[in-house]
């Protein structure tokens, strides 16, 4: 149980651990350890981020609860075989794990800052309807109705066949997301550079608490290799 209260800067990692990214799988826990290694020795993230971690395929799992990575095992992340990323499934497990964070974090007296998820995928959704689940479950609205008034920014990273255009009505809400698209041909080198905006994002995010933000930072990228655009 997490006690003590003080801010927390809630994060997730929502992971397509699909087909489609099997080959990628090895770099993307290497980069969630990196990323472990940066918020240990970053004074404001270390006591502050909480991360959890999410995968999905044609169902989800959640290998890792909210909490300090810090204090946390990065879990192994496999390969879900030969399916399809479904991205409701997605959706639906992370609004179940806020509803359940945000309870836990408040009833502990903590004070929590905008959540972030950052969601990476290599295709295109399964489910035709993955708006509609989008909209049912992690809207303002939606959170809204089960008594959780803040709502996660969804911010996507895509790569290999995932499409500009998906990415784009992914990010949530409008005026506060950001969506990436790495184009690099190199599957690796795509992963790492998105993967590297991840851990910029936290840094911004920590450098603005300490002047008084309450939410989290997505810059745009520098890398040529990485489009980004705002929530349209």
């Amino acid at each position: 149980m997490i006690t003590g209260g003080g801010d927390v800067m809630p994060f997730y990692l929502v992971c397509d651990v699909s087909w489609s990214m099997r080959d990628e799988l090895p770099t993307l826990r290497n980069g969630i350890s990196h990323i472990k290694e940066q918020i240990r020795y970053d004074p404001v993230l270390g006591s502050a981020a909480m991360v959890g971690i999410i995968t999905f395929a044609d169902t989800a799992e959640v290998p890792m609860r909210l909490g300090r990575l810090g204090d946390s095992r990065i879990p192994d992340i496999n390969c879900a075989g030969l399916v399809q990323p479904n991205y409701g499934a997605a959706f639906e497990t992370l609004a179940d794990e806020w509803e359940r964070d945000y309870g836990r974090l408040t009833d502990s007296g903590h004070r929590l800052y905008r959540p972030c998820a950052y969601f990476l995928t290599a295709g295109e959704p399964s489910d035709w309807d993955w708006e509609d689940t989008l909209d049912q479950t992690l809207s303002i609205e939606a959170l809204s109705s089960v008594g959780v008034p803040r709502y996660p920014i969804l911010a996507p990273f895509g790569f290999r066949d995932a499409t500009e255009s998906t990415l784009r009505r992914l990010a949530y809400p409008e005026g506060e997301s950001r969506w990436y698209h790495a184009k690099s041909a190199s599957f690796e080198d795509a992963l790492v550079g998105l993967l590297g905006i991840i851990m910029n994002s936290l840094v911004s995010t920590g450098n603005t608490l300490r002047g008084g933000g309450f939410g989290p930072v997505l810059p745009p990228s520098d890398d040529p290799d990485i489009s980004s655009g705002t929530a349209a």
